[in-house]
């Protein structure tokens, strides 16, 4: 019995942890609401997959064809980890519509602390831009 109770209990931990997290912008504006879906929190130093849930006033998907996503670290934050005379970080990112009003991110982090994701749509009317900040270990 006791060792099915272990058993279980790992199971809900594993579970727990791979569970996706939904992280709401720091700052929002335009027609477009953008919800920002990890896989957890804090991200992992190295390679991430981000997901983008865009939709629009009426709550459906949007899918747009100028979209853009900028990934960076501040100049204060790295000075904070010891590498002030590099500047602001910046991450690659690669970015594909998957579904409709879903957009999947590509991007490696090479270091830990508080990254910010800028997303810009430009085929809204406004245009939608929404900001992130996310923690890497």
């Amino acid at each position: 019995m006791q060792r099915f109770a272990l058993v279980l209990v790992t199971a809900l931990y594993l579970s727990a942890a791979v569970q996706a997290a939904e992280i709401k912008p720091s700052t929002q504006v335009g027609a477009a609401k953008i919800v920002l879906i990890v896989a957890s929190i804090p991200l992992k130093v190295g390679k991430n997959i981000l997901m983008l849930k865009v939709s629009d006033a009426q709550n459906k998907p949007f899918i747009s064809q100028d979209f853009k996503a900028v990934i960076t670290q501040s100049a204060q934050e790295m000075a904070a980890m010891g590498m002030g005379d590099m500047g602001m970080a910046a991450a690659k990112v690669a970015v594909k519509a998957t579904t409709p009003g879903v957009y999947e991110i590509k991007t490696s982090l090479p270091f830990g602390g508080k990254w910010n994701l800028q997303v810009n749509i430009k085929d809204t009317k406004p245009p939608a831009r929404a900001n992130f900040s996310f923690t890497v270990k």
